[in-house]
C-alpha cells in the first residue's frame, strides 16, 4: 500500500535492493509517529483524489481590491467629486497626504495548483507532538498531489537560526530525476550555503519516508532562514512560479527586505504565500500578514487539513 500511495512508476522499484527496501520497511514499522501520520493520511486521500479531478478550477482569478491610500490612478470616483469642490478640496488634499483616500483596483491573480510547491515547515520544539504529526501528513499528502500533478516540491525545515536547514527537493516524474536531500548553513557574511558533503540523491520512495520520520521538534522558531532560502529556490528553473508554503506555531519577524522581495514576487510574478498557523495568536497572524495570506486553524484535524488541500 505503501509504495503504491506513495507512487513509484513502473520499473522504479527495482533499482531498488532488497536489503534497502527491508531496511526502510523495518523503519516504518518500529515508528510509533509514523503510524499516526498514515492514520491521518488515509482521511486527507479523498481530498487530494478530489483535487486532482477538479482541474477546471485551476486557473486565473479575478477580483477587486479595496484599501485606503494615495495611489490617484485606483482613487475611486466618490472621492474625486470633492475635488469639484471648493469648499470640500482641502478636505481632499488632506486625505491625501494621510493616505486615506479610498482606493480600488482590479486584481488578476493565477490560483494555487498551477507549479511547484515550495513547503517551509516548523520544528521548533513546540511543534513536537499533535501539531509535528498534523503538519507532517499535511506536507505528505500535499507533496504526493503534487507529484502525482508531475509538479515538483521543495521541503525546507526550520528552527532557529543558528540550525542548518533541512532542504528535500522532489523533482516531476518523468524529468529523468528523483529526489535529493542537503543542508544549507547561514555564513558570517548573511549569505547562506549548501553544506559542503550534505548532498544525497534520492529515490522517491526514501525521499517521502525521509519527510515523515526525519528528524525530532527541537529549538526556537526563525522565519528568515527558510523564507530567503524558499527565494533562492523560486530562482531556479525548476521551481519557478512556485507556490509557497509556511506551516509553523510560532511568531518570528522578517526583516523588511525580505518582506520586500517575497510581496514583490507575489505581486509581479504572480506568486502564491500561504501561512498556515496553528494554535497561534494574534501577534503571530499580524507578522504573517505582511507577506502572506493566512490560515488559521486551532488544530490541524483531517476537515483542517483538507481545506488547504483544496487550495491547490
Amino acid at each position: 500500500d505503501l509504495l503504491e500511495l506513495w507512487g513509484f512508476d513502473a520499473g522504479e522499484v527495482k533499482e531498488m535492493d532488497y536489503q534497502t527496501i527491508e531496511s526502510l520497511a523495518t523503519k516504518l514499522k518500529a515508528n510509533e509517529k509514523l503510524l499516526k501520520i498514515a492514520e491521518m493520511l488515509g482521511a486527507l486521500k479523498p481530498f487530494w483524489q478530489g483535487r486532482l479531478r477538479e482541474k477546471d478550477q485551476v486557473g486565473v482569478e479575478i477580483t477587486d481590491e479595496n484599501y485606503f491610500g494615495n495611489d490617484l490612478l485606483n482613487i475611486h470616483p466618490a472621492e474625486l467629486v470633492e475635488l469639484a469642490d471648493p469648499d470640500l478640496e482641502d478636505f481632499f488634499h488632506l486625505k491625501y497626504a494621510e493616505e486615506s483616500l479610498f482606493c480600488t483596483r482590479t486584481k488578476v491573480k493565477i490560483k494555487m495548483g498551477e507549479g511547484p510547491v515550495v513547503i517551509a515547515r516548523d520544528r521548533s520544539g513546540s511543534m513536537e507532538g499533535e501539531k509535528e504529526i498534523g503538519a507532517t501528513a499535511l506536507e505528505l499528502a500535499l507533496t504526493n498531489m503534487v507529484t502525482r500533478d508531475k509538479r515538483a516540491t521543495a521541503h525546507i525545515w526550520f528552527t532557529a537560526a543558528s540550525e542548518p536547514l533541512e532542504v528535500v527537493e522532489c523533482l516531476p516524474r518523468g524529468s529523468g530525476m528523483q529526489a535529493k536531500r542537503y543542508l544549507v548553513e547561514w555564513q558570517r557574511d548573511g549569505s547562506q550555503k549548501i553544506i559542503l558533503g550534505s548532498e544525497k540523491t534520492m529515490s522517491y520512495f526514501e525521499a517521502y519516508v525521509h519527510i515523515a520520520t526525519q528528524g525530532r521538534a527541537r529549538g526556537g522558531t526563525e522565519f528568515d532562514p527558510p523564507i530567503r532560502w524558499g527565494l533562492e529556490l523560486l530562482g531556479q528553473e525548476e521551481f519557478a512560479r512556485a507556490d509557497a508554503v509556511l506551516i509553523t506555531d510560532g511568531h518570528a519577524d522578517l526583516p523588511d527586505e525580505t518582506i520586500r522581495r517575497v510581496n514583490h514576487l507575489r505581486e509581479e510574478k504572480n506568486i502564491n504565500f500561504l501561512s498556515v498557523l496553528i494554535n497561534t495568536g494574534s501577534a503571530s497572524a499580524a507578522s504573517v500578514k505582511r507577506f502572506s495570506d493566512v490560515k488559521l486553524v486551532s488544530e490541524l484535524t483531517a476537515e483542517t487539513a483538507g481545506e488547504i488541500i483544496s487550495s491547490f
